[in-house]
């Protein structure tokens, strides 16, 4: 009988049937790659009794689900995420928003900066929001989070900005902006909303892997909040083609609607 001729070492046989993916390493790709999964399976929200709510309770609203699902077609089409929320109160919109942050951070090296009207108020209850989700989160991700530097271990960054600083901006390129409360951005002499939040803008690149949510509680027709909302489509829209030729690109989503 002739013997097989040997293989070279390390090469597999050609008939060798590849090895199937651990159901680990599946649940860890999805929940890189899909905010709701990550915040469904791993996050944790601290509700009003002030107990910590996690899976299997904790399950994304229609408003949150709807946020992470247009994040997830933006970066299927290669499109830059740009999404504006209409918010009422205690409705997750916030919870969502910084979740969004937290998922993106951990996930690879990016800059984050949240911004809002009043630093002491909306800025701080959302840098708050931040720490608690990396503190209670339960996926392995492989980084650390120091709370003093606003840093973690693999190089992402918070860093947080107030509207009433007409510097606002002014830090450098950013993978990822969550502006609060923008309908309430102060227009004086000095300050300029418009003009901060152009410069906020201008400071985050147009590339898939970049993320901004603006989100406000209404405060009258007018201004670049409502402008922005008002030259956004909804995700239906956009998956039924119907597109208008003056789109801002953002996608707009809104409390009322759930």
């Amino acid at each position: 009988m002739t013997a097989e001729p040997k293989r070279p070492r390390g090469r597999p046989r050609k008939d060798a049937a590849a090895a199937p993916a651990a159901a680990g390493d599946i649940e860890s790709t999805i929940v890189r790659r899909d905010l709701a999964a990550w915040f469904e399976l791993h996050g944790c929200v601290i509700d009003k009794a002030r107990q910590h709510l996690r899976a299997p309770e904790l399950k994304a609203n229609k408003l949150q689900a709807e946020i992470a699902e247009i994040i997830k077609v933006c970066r299927r089409d290669g499109r830059p995420p740009r999404i504006v929320t209409l918010k009422g109160r205690q409705q997750g919109s916030s919870t969502i928003s910084v979740g969004a942050a937290v998922h993106e951070l951990r996930g690879r090296n990016a800059k984050c900066c949240i911004i809002g009207d009043e630093f002491e108020k909306s800025v701080k209850n959302l840098v708050k929001m931040f720490r608690d989700f990396v503190k209670e989160d339960r996926f392995q991700w492989g980084n650390t989070f120091t709370e003093t530097s606003g840093k973690f271990s693999h190089g992402s960054e918070l860093v947080t900005e107030t509207a009433n600083d007409p510097r606002a901006g002014a830090s450098g390129t950013i993978q990822v902006l969550i502006a609060t409360e923008v309908a309430h951005w102060k227009e004086t002499g000095i300050i300029s909303a418009a003009k901060t939040f152009a410069a906020l803008l201008n400071c985050v690149p147009e590339l898939p892997d970049t993320l901004v949510i603006v989100e406000s509680t209404p405060n009258g027709a007018s201004g670049v909040y409502f402008e922005t909302y008002s030259g956004a489509i909804t995700l239906a829209d956009y998956l039924a083609g119907r597109i208008p030729e003056n789109w801002n690109g953002y996608f707009k989503v809104a409390y009322f609607w759930h």
